[in-house]
């Protein structure tokens, strides 16, 4: 046991200065490195990578179940597949859109164009088994505008072109017109009506939301309170 020689107090086993009075502590008798902590060694644990490949499979495995089930049960009760394809063409639908951002996690560009042809792919398959006539006058002007736009957006704010809040005040911007859009492709496709009836008022309301969301920006110290209070 050693003692401090200034004032007294007894020292730890290993201690290289008297925590009282800060005397450095020279013991010839002790061996080198043989200091014993008071509390655990802290050993950070080695974060764990979990490979793509594994999750990929892992999610194919979840979705493989319900396709299988309802088919056997379509091909079981009907003697051929009939309702059991929307199924399956919806289950593959959601795969793709899982797995591609897995796959495609830094090109967000080239994932947003297969996610957008793989819905387009979904609805026209719809289309053709119903025999329908909205395709090219719905589903393909509705998916491609927003594909195109979250395109740019990710493009840009990849590169830094604008910041979070300029990104999302003109998401909210798209939002109010592309309520617009989408009514005026209802009533032209399917003659629901010849006038706008309700999208301007969810345009009106994004539209002064997205004002407010600029002139907050052009508060700089308030941009930044709300940036790091919202992790933007």
């Amino acid at each position: 046991m050693s003692y401090c020689v200034n004032c007294g107090v007894e020292l730890e086993k290993g201690a290289k200065k008297c925590p009282l009075c800060g005397t450095e502590v020279i013991n010839p008798r002790e061996a080198e490195g043989e200091h014993i902590h008071s509390y655990p060694v802290y050993s950070p644990t080695p974060k764990q990578h979990i490979k793509k490949s594994t999750v990929v499979s892992l999610i194919t495995l979840i979705l493989l179940l319900p396709d299988f089930l309802t088919t056997l049960c379509d091909y079981t009760i009907n003697g051929t597949i009939t309702w059991s394809s929307y199924v399956m063409g919806a289950l593959l639908c959601l795969y793709l859109i899982i797995v591609f951002p897995i796959l495609l996690s830094k090109h967000g560009v080239t994932c947003v164009v297969l996610m957008a042809a793989d819905i387009l792919g979904f609805l026209l398959f719809i289309e053709l088994k119903t025999n329908g006539k909205w395709f090219l006058t719905f589903a393909l002007p509705t998916v491609t505008v927003l594909a195109v736009f979250i395109a740019v957006i990710s493009l840009l704010k990849k590169e830094k072109k604008i910041s979070s809040l300029t990104a999302a005040s003109v998401s909210v911007i798209f939002l109010g017109l592309f309520c617009v859009l989408i009514e005026f492709l209802i009533n032209t496709t399917f003659g629901v009506r010849d006038r706008f009836a309700w999208s301007f008022y969810p345009a009106v309301t994004f539209i002064l939301l997205a004002v407010a969301m600029f002139l907050i920006g052009k508060n700089k110290a308030l941009c930044e309170k709300l940036e790091k209070k919202f992790f933007l």
